[in-house]
């Protein structure tokens, strides 16, 4: 059996990758230990987001957004819902169409959530300082490269 060489630069491939899934992994629970004192997980929390920037956001357009199914999306919206957080009403151009609204409830726990989200990464990030603008210059870069190959593989997956 062959032994995979791994040239130094690959190495250094594979550090970076593993590094940046590790930092989304520790920013994902920090975040998550925020969220859940609301009784929010992290999607409904980014559906409620969503749907307050976006006054009668369709269910495909949502979908879009969360980078997720149309099944999964479907499920989230219903539950915040039921939990009064979102209304739905009709298109009036195409009633096959529903357009989805945030609740003066949900718009209220929105805001308290994050407001706790803001003081959470404020103390976060506040200790990098002066830093912080280099590092945030790396991730633009590294997330729009990052953007553009999924949008290529994605469209490559579509023909």
């Amino acid at each position: 059996m062959n032994e995979v060489v791994i040239l130094p630069q690959e190495r250094n491939n594979i550090h970076l990758f593993n590094t940046l899934k590790s930092i989304f992994l520790h920013l994902d629970n920090l975040e998550s230990t925020v969220i859940h004192q609301y009784h929010l997980s992290i999607p409904r929390y980014y559906t409620l987001k969503h749907i307050r920037e976006n006054p009668g956001i369709s269910l495909n357009a949502l979908t879009h957004k969360l980078l997720c199914t149309k099944s999964n999306t479907s499920r989230l919206v219903q539950s915040v819902v039921r939990k009064g957080y979102v209304e739905r009403e009709r298109s009036p151009e195409d009633a096959r169409v529903l357009m989805h609204y945030i609740t003066t409830e949900g718009a209220q726990l929105l805001e308290q959530v994050e407001q706790d989200h803001l003081d959470h990464f404020r103390n976060l990030f506040d200790p990098f300082g002066d830093d912080l603008e280099t590092m945030l210059e790396v991730t633009r870069t590294i997330d729009s490269f990052l953007a553009k190959k999924t949008q290529q593989i994605n469209l490559t997956q579509t023909k």
